[in-house]
């Protein structure tokens, strides 16, 4: 069987888009071939190493490169820091192929399966199939109806998460919902382009079981899904973990650390390309970020510096100083806010500082991110100032959720809160 599968890529997610189908191409049936689709904006060249040894490699896939032009998307809104442009091309599939039905796939996926299944379903009159989003129902129901209201949707009961869809090509082009989705594109929806699948779409959609989508988020709270009345079949779906696994929650994406429920699983696929510079990077790359991840480790990290700076003189931020003093590393510490109102304070002695670039130095000044909403702006600045990747972590908060994802391998690496 010919499945179209699109996947929506740029430079920075090419290795984990590799990865993907590196999984879907060892799971495939003997009868399956994957003609796989990589929406692009142009900068990815057709001959790229990753892509040429890919295709070498597997002979059940076929890859082919289409480039969408990105004027179309210049005016739209992102709110979520690891959103790009590149999410909303999927908007114009029913454009861009003339299949009648096609799977799409977030970059940030496992296909440990088959998915023939999930290509034949039917979708009758529909739009598009996907997954109800299962975070909606550990919403309290204020924040759910808050939600609902930003999204400007009628009900929250029919929202699928937009990760991994079965998209109606016929049907849309039949009403030219792509003009709708551009209009749409205008809305600055808190979701982005998943809000506007669900609102353009609202009643024209079929829910899909839920192994077709399984967060990883989800996997350590089985016990949490059935007091909340979430079905049978949901749970073991869960539990089973055979699908599509979606890494989709920012702190627990298995690039940046090994330490969470599936992590592994990813790892496996990943280690197919292990002699790439690509993954030797990303491995280099999620040592350092799992500095981030306990005080102890944070601070083994710290000693090849002369300066440590905590980013944000916030209660996250004291913490890491209380855990880093702690382990012997205090001496070397100063804080740094942006807010002129807390450089007036100081803290054990400590003052609070502004951001000096011109007093950067590589390699003796290790910047560490103590906010959770701000860390990708700020690092974002400090890039722009010259700051190497390698000199600035970003703390990881351990609460209930970071706990629930941990695999229990780890437990007796944790030191608690910091």
């Amino acid at each position: 069987m010919d499945i179209p599968v699109v996947f929506s890529t740029d430079e920075n997610y090419l290795f984990y888009t590799v990865i993907a189908i590196t999984s879907m191409a060892e799971h495939a049936g003997r009868d399956t071939f994957y003609r796989i689709y990589l929406l692009v904006s142009g900068k990815l060249e057709k001959g790229h190493p990753l892509l040429t040894q890919l295709q070498e490699r597997y002979g059940n896939i076929g890859i082919h490169l289409l480039s969408v032009g990105e004027d179309a998307f210049g005016g739209v809104h992102i709110n979520n820091p690891h959103v790009t442009k590149a999410t909303f091309y999927r908007l114009l599939l029913s454009e861009l192929l003339q299949d009648d039905i096609c799977i799409y796939l977030d970059s940030d996926v496992i296909v440990n399966t088959d998915l023939q299944q999930l290509f034949r379903t039917q979708l009758g009159d529909a739009y598009i199939g996907g997954v109800r989003d299962l975070w909606i129902d550990f919403l309290p129901d204020a924040d759910r109806e808050r939600r609902r209201e930003r999204s400007r949707i009628p009900s929250m009961d029919q929202y699928v998460n937009a990760g991994v869809l079965l998209f109606n090509l016929k049907n849309l082009r039949r009403d030219h919902m792509a003009e709708r989705f551009r209009a749409h594109m205008k809305i600055d929806y808190p979701y982005e382009d998943q809000d506007i699948l669900n609102v353009c779409c609202y009643d024209r959609i079929v829910h899909l079981p839920a192994r077709w989508n399984l967060f990883t988020l989800f996997m350590g709270r089985l016990g949490e899904m059935e007091k909340k009345g979430i079905d049978r079949n949901t749970v073991m779906a869960f539990g089973e973990r055979k699908g599509i696994i979606h890494y989709a929650t920012p702190f627990i994406r298995p690039w940046e650390s090994r330490r969470f429920l599936c992590n592994d699983i990813w790892w496996e696929y990943a280690g197919r390309w292990q002699d790439s510079r690509e993954y030797q990077a990303m491995e280099k790359s999620m040592e350092r970020q799992e500095a981030g991840y306990g005080g102890k480790r944070l601070a083994a990290y710290c000693r090849d510096y002369k300066t440590i700076c905590i980013w944000g003189f916030t209660e996250q931020g004291r913490k890491i100083y209380a855990s880093l003093q702690a382990a012997g590393v205090a001496g070397k510490i100063c804080f740094i806010d942006m807010d002129p109102e807390k450089r007036k304070f100081t803290y054990c002695g400590i003052p609070v500082l502004a951001f000096l670039p011109e007093a950067y130095r590589p390699g003796k000044i290790l910047y560490i991110l103590a906010g959770q909403r701000s860390g990708n702006e700020v690092r974002r600045m400090l890039r722009r100032a010259g700051i190497r990747d390698a000199d600035i972590v970003r703390y990881v908060r351990k609460d209930v959720v970071y706990y629930q994802c941990l695999r229990p391998e780890f437990d007796e690496e944790e030191d608690g809160n910091a």
